[in-house]
């Protein structure tokens, strides 16, 4: 079964690929002749260029996805060295800089999203230097309290490693994620997108191929009923436009079990999943 797209034209995210890749080199040049530390510009910008791209079916979208994922990855590591002196690779250009000492707003969710961007990839070396993150560290740089985003990349990250609490660790991530309060900003975002991905994850545990198609089909109905939302409250940005964990839970499902996948959509676009 397909489930189509919230957006049913091309013609407007097109016209705004121009912009942001504009934007693109305007945060690439802030960062190396201006202000070293405005990563959120470059993540935020590099974000918009890739989501479009991946829309749009662009042939080079992937290596967008590896600009979007460097550029989260550098982010996590400026909010771990707010202050100090350390390097990061962006474009397979490895950059020196001085963090400067101020909060970079990034928290595991940053983490969860370069994880399921490199898993979509394929990049283990980018998985492993994930990995060697310590979350507790990466989550107490936030001002924002501790949420389920947390114990959900604790358990991606033993997931990757084979920690042998993994299954353990999965049951308390969904757990977590399943009492976030209604009246939470993140309410919405738990149950629709971050919920659904953990399901799959653990259907791949119990090797139960046929609930992962099903639950495939309710979380790309989820998304698309998330990003509808979303849209109608005034909010409207490129992670909308494709699913990176349903994705990278797609691609996991083809290369560790050889599940046949009997759902197709634009929110799972077939050169990210293969």
């Amino acid at each position: 079964m397909e489930v189509t797209h919230h957006l049913d034209q091309k013609e407007s995210v097109t016209k705004m690929l121009a912009d942001y890749e504009d934007l693109k080199a305007r945060a690439i040049a802030n960062i190396k002749e201006y202000n070293p530390s405005n990563i959120g510009y470059l993540t935020d910008t590099c974000a918009d260029v890739f989501y479009s791209k991946a829309f749009l079916g662009a042939p080079d979208a992937k290596e967008a996805l590896r600009d979007y994922v460097d550029a989260l990855v550098a982010s996590l590591h400026f909010a771990l060295h707010a202050g100090k002196k350390f390097s990061y690779t962006f474009k397979g250009e490895t950059v020196e800089v001085t963090a400067e000492d101020k909060d970079y707003q990034v928290s595991p969710h940053t983490w969860n999203t370069a994880f399921f961007g490199a898993t979509v990839l394929g990049d283990a070396k980018t998985l492993d230097a994930l990995c060697a993150i310590d979350l507790e560290q990466l989550a107490a740089t936030s001002k924002e309290e501790k949420d389920y985003t947390l114990s959900m990349a604790v358990a991606l990250k033993a997931f990757y490693t084979k920690d042998d609490k993994y299954p353990e660790l999965l049951r308390d991530a969904l757990k977590d994620n399943m009492n976030v309060p209604k009246d939470n900003w993140l309410y919405s975002k738990a149950m629709d997108i971050d919920g659904p991905a953990l399901e799959l994850l653990y259907l791949l545990l119990l090797e139960r191929n046929e609930q992962f198609n099903e639950r495939l089909l309710d979380a790309l109905k989820w998304h698309k009923r998330y990003s509808l939302m979303m849209i109608n409250k005034g909010y409207d940005n490129g992670t909308f436009l494709i699913s990176l964990p349903i994705s990278a839970m797609v691609k996991l499902a083809k290369k560790l079990k050889q599940i046949p996948i009997e759902h197709t959509s634009p929110y799972i676009p077939g050169f990210l999943t293969e």
